[in-house]
């Protein structure tokens, strides 16, 4: 995608039919007089007036032959646009990725529609109204998440804590969290977007700390109920490294592996486990 700041002669821009009204320019050549063009035009690479036309018209009333603009290749900018709206849809994607995604495509949106920013409309002292007008259609150019919403079947306010995740959380904490499983989860994303940048790589230490014990809690459930479904010859208890055979229960040493080995295998230990027996004791 190329974007072009440059300074383009008013009559060489093409400003395609239009069906509404042009607002009162007072105010904004006001503004212009005083503090310069705040806001440059957009123009595509034929010269087409893609946003503007209020302060190309107000250029003109002040006798001006040049306007600062910025030239885009919008047929770029649309295919990328398309691109990011199939990938967020995409349920392979991870919550940071859609996160730093939907940023990409407000920063997109806001370049084929600067007059739909709220910092726009000020600088450019155009009258307030609820619905920003693309100065050269008909059509009304809806706000940022308006839209996103309506392309991707997502809530206005799921797409503003997106935005928040990817602007807020520092570029070191997310390399942190790339590769991890808080990666795809949102609610510990916006704890970490939502902490001081300073304090972020220390969140999500906790974060991850807080998951693996609830990990292991789990196993040790999963483990206790399992327990409870093999056969009463042969019993491993996980808890205590013990296995049960023939109703007799026998301490594992410590070489054997217990938390990375499946019950399947730690049966068979059991039935073949035949050291320590002096060690065993009659089950309750």
């Amino acid at each position: 995608m190329v974007v072009k700041s440059t300074t383009l002669e008013i009559d060489k821009i093409i400003v395609k039919e239009r069906k509404r009204s042009l607002s009162d320019l007072t105010s904004l050549i006001d503004s212009i007089k005083e503090v310069g063009l705040l806001n440059p035009i957009t123009v595509n690479q034929d010269m087409v007036l893609i946003a503007g036309l209020h302060r190309l018209e107000a250029f003109k009333k002040l006798g001006k032959t040049k306007i600062p603009a910025r030239m885009i290749d919008i047929n770029d900018l649309l295919t990328e646009l398309a691109e990011i709206d199939e990938n967020i849809i995409r349920t392979e994607l991870t919550e940071l990725e859609k996160s730093e995604q939907l940023s990409r495509r407000k920063e997109i949106y806001e370049q084929l529609h600067p007059e739909a920013t709220t910092k726009a409309i000020k600088e450019s002292n155009l009258p307030k109204r609820k619905d920003c007008v693309l100065d050269n259609s008909e059509t009304k150019v809806k706000s940022f998440t308006q839209d996103t919403a309506e392309k991707t079947g997502k809530s206005q306010r799921a797409i503003q804590q997106s935005l928040q995740i990817a602007n807020d959380i520092t570029p070191e904490a997310k390399e942190k969290i790339k590769g991890t499983s808080i990666e795809n989860k949102k609610t510990a994303l916006l704890e970490v977007a939502q902490a001081e940048p300073e304090k972020q790589l220390q969140v999500v230490e906790e974060l991850q700390v807080k998951k693996t014990k609830r990990n292991n809690k789990a196993n040790n459930q999963e483990k206790y109920i399992q327990l409870s479904l093999l056969d009463i010859s042969y019993k491993v208890d996980f808890i205590k490294r013990t296995v049960a055979v023939n109703n007799k229960w026998l301490e594992l040493p410590s070489e054997y592996d217990m938390d990375n080995n499946s019950y399947n295998n730690m049966v068979m230990v059991a039935k073949n486990y035949q050291q320590n027996k002096d060690k065993s004791a009659p089950l309750p």
